[in-house]
């Protein structure tokens, strides 16, 4: 027996919304993106078994509520200098930020190539993604400005949830 369009569409809404609420909550609080995609993962709950279409417009919804950060300035992109200071190219962005430009424009630029580098909140500075950086952490002070994805255990268990 297959799944009726208004059973799919009622169960599309719930997932939709339960999204929305886990992505609000998250950005709220300063989450990483592993702890964002652990409750994303329970809220599809509510779609278990649905049609693949469901499925793939609640992926583009995802999307598209995760680029809309980037574009409004609530996620912002850093470099961490070994004194733990974040370096960020964004225009206006708040203390503890501090802009690359004066690096790039003291011949400097280079160096911050070498350091780690990250996805961090904009409201408090809150690390959300690190990509595989934490490698290059060689001080404490870049470890504290991880925060939370300084925890291997934690980085990890975040990549194993977004590949599987």
């Amino acid at each position: 027996m297959g799944y009726s369009i208004d059973r799919a569409l009622r169960q599309r809404a719930l997932a939709k919304t339960a999204i929305g609420d886990a992505m609000r909550m998250v950005e709220f609080y300063g989450m990483t993106h592993g702890e964002e995609l652990a409750k994303i993962e329970t809220a599809m709950r509510h779609v278990k078994g649905a049609p693949r279409w469901v499925h793939a417009y609640l992926s583009g919804w995802r999307e598209c509520a995760s680029d809309a950060r980037y574009s409004s300035g609530k996620l912002i992109y850093a470099h961490i200098a070994p004194d733990g200071t974040l370096y960020t190219g964004h225009k206006g962005a708040p203390d503890p930020f501090k802009s690359s430009a004066p690096l790039y424009a003291a011949g400097r630029g280079g160096e911050m190539s070498g350091w780690p580098s990250g996805h961090f909140w904009m409201h408090n500075a809150k690390p959300y993604f690190s990509g595989r950086d934490m490698d290059r952490c060689t001080t404490d002070a870049q470890r504290a400005a991880m925060g939370a994805l300084a925890n291997p255990a934690r980085w990890r268990h975040a990549h194993s949830v977004a590949c599987t």
